[in-house]
């Protein structure tokens, strides 16, 4: 019998860790971290990392990486089989949380061990995504069809398949491969209500020292790491303190970072609805695996308690 799992994502400021913490108290739950930014341990502040030391229940997958080094989703996939057998062994529910997609589908399709090279041929990958996708397109007309045209996280991915390897993206598609039951509970609020509570936390992250934090970074590998990863945020921190550090211009920096994060949000919204899609095509050909559900704000109703005890007994 496959152990059961419950998965709770949706685009950045959506609620996910306020849902995640009443669901592990009320269903003697663990939780495990699938947000990129939160496994590195000095990411406090930019990564709106909760306080998981002092939680009443277990946490697991936060601050495992002390250094600016990559944790590919393979890896990623690894260490959560062995969290959620180890939960499920003390007789706790795993409960996995985050936005971070790319992990969180490498559990139902387990990534290609084919590596990919950063250092790839002839292609400009700052280009626009509809240009991308053009070139995907003229490579693998299969693959670019089953792409979201907006989704410039799978067109790049795909590109740098093919570099990498010369055989067609189509022809290396991950098989959907569970090794637990899920109920996967995404989270995505209007997106005016969505436009605002990015706002808010990039207000609040500011109040808290995200200039301070970002500072502590400046002349350092993790200056380099994050420019790499893009973490938004502390880059446009970065630049801010390169041009002088103005004061006049750091509410600038406050409204594009609250900007860029919102076209992030945007970018996961458009990743969830494809991955749903996967999820309930995939799911239909082996009944009983996984279980989508949408919901607009991360209130605890009586149609989700009803949702996940239903689940929780099956």
């Amino acid at each position: 019998m496959l152990p059961r799992v419950i998965i709770i994502t949706g685009p950045t400021a959506s609620g996910k860790t306020e849902l995640s913490e009443l669901i592990a108290q009320k269903y003697s739950g663990t939780i495990i971290n699938a947000d990129m930014g939160q496994f590195y341990r000095p990411l406090t502040i930019g990564t709106a990392k909760p306080d998981w030391k002092n939680k009443p229940f277990k946490c697991l997958l936060f601050d495992i990486l002390d250094q600016p080094l990559e944790l590919n989703s393979a890896a990623y996939r690894t260490k959560v089989l062995q969290a959620i057998a180890e939960i499920v062994a003390e007789g706790k529910m795993p409960i996995i949380v985050g936005g971070s997609l790319f992990y969180i589908k490498s559990l139902f399709f387990p990534p290609s061990q084919i590596p990919i090279s950063e250092q790839v041929r002839n292609v400009d990958f700052t280009q626009s995504t509809e240009v991308l996708l053009g070139m995907l397109k003229s490579i693998d007309v299969d693959r670019a069809q089953h792409i979201h045209p907006h989704d410039r996280y799978r067109i790049v991915r795909a590109l740098k398949l093919w570099q990498q390897t010369g055989i067609k993206p189509s022809q290396q598609k991950p098989v959907f491969a569970p090794s637990f039951r899920a109920l996967v509970i995404s989270i995505e609020p209007p997106r005016d209500v969505l436009k605002k509570c990015i706002e808010q936390r990039t207000h609040v992250m500011f109040q808290q020292g995200l200039i301070d934090e970002a500072r502590s970074f400046l002349n350092t590998d993790w200056e380099a790491f994050l420019e790499k990863k893009g973490l938004i945020g502390y880059r446009e921190i970065f630049e801010w303190m390169r041009a002088g550090q103005q004061p006049s211009l750091l509410e600038a920096t406050k409204d594009l970072i609250s900007q860029k994060t919102w076209q992030y949000a945007k970018r996961q919204l458009t990743f969830l609805s494809t991955f749903k899609e996967d999820l309930v095509r995939e799911g239909t050909k082996q009944p009983g695996t996984v279980q989508a559900l949408t919901i607009s704000q991360s209130t605890y109703t009586p149609d989700l308690d009803y949702s996940i005890r239903k689940f929780a007994k099956a």
